[in-house]
């Protein structure tokens, strides 16, 4: 069985990834996949970028070369229209990790750990969405706190962007669970359970 755990940003996505980890299944970060893929397409995306980073002063390498993840973000979270021609082409790269992560592990219980996952066909391999939720000003003590090196500014860019992708799992996949992380761990392990239980009567 594959499974889809999306939400929004510092919604608790990770810490439901970990606590069904607890219970058989085994986990692959999208986000994960996109930073390998930003490098393997470093490039491409050097090319399309760059010239809005000079506009705004942002240098888009650290000194490594690699690519400069927060200075992209800034440049991306600027004009939607960038963050779509990003997604052009990282999400093709993403795609392909997660089908190959499947194809690698046939008898295993998988979790795709993806905010985005509807924009690609591999959320046609999964049984169900369970999507992790939060209030806004919860989710944005939690950011802040484990994103110190991003401005509030730029983190309400990204919950902005964000808002509607309940939404858009819905009416992609009927199967779609909506998980309120409101309290402690334990009662978002209770909660999952319960959901894990209904998704399994539904196979």
């Amino acid at each position: 069985m594959i499974l889809c755990v999306t939400g929004p940003m510092a919604a608790g996505k990770n810490a439901a990834c970990a606590i069904l980890e607890k219970h058989g299944f085994i986990s692959i970060d999208a986000d994960l996949c996109a930073h390998k893929a930003i490098e393997t397409a470093k490039s491409r995306i050097l090319e399309e970028f760059n010239p809005y980073a000079e506009k705004m002063g942002l240098i888009l390498t650290n000194e490594d070369g690699t690519i400069n993840r927060k200075a992209l973000g800034e440049v991306l979270f600027s004009d939607r229209k960038l963050i779509l021609k990003q997604e052009s082409i990282i999400h093709p790269e993403v795609d392909k990790m997660l089908v190959e992560f499947a194809e690698s592990h046939p008898d295993k219980d998988i979790i795709f750990n993806a905010t985005l996952l509807y924009k690609t066909p591999s959320i046609n391999l999964c049984r169900a969405v369970i999507f992790i939720d939060a209030p806004f000003l919860l989710r944005m003590k939690r950011a802040v706190k484990r994103n110190p090196e991003i401005s509030k500014k730029q983190i309400f860019k990204r919950f902005f962007t964000q808002i509607k992708i309940f939404a858009k799992y819905k009416k992609i996949k009927s199967d779609t669970y909506r998980v309120r992380n409101t309290s402690n761990l334990e009662e978002l392990e209770k909660k999952l359970l319960k959901v894990l239980e209904v998704i399994k009567t539904q196979a």
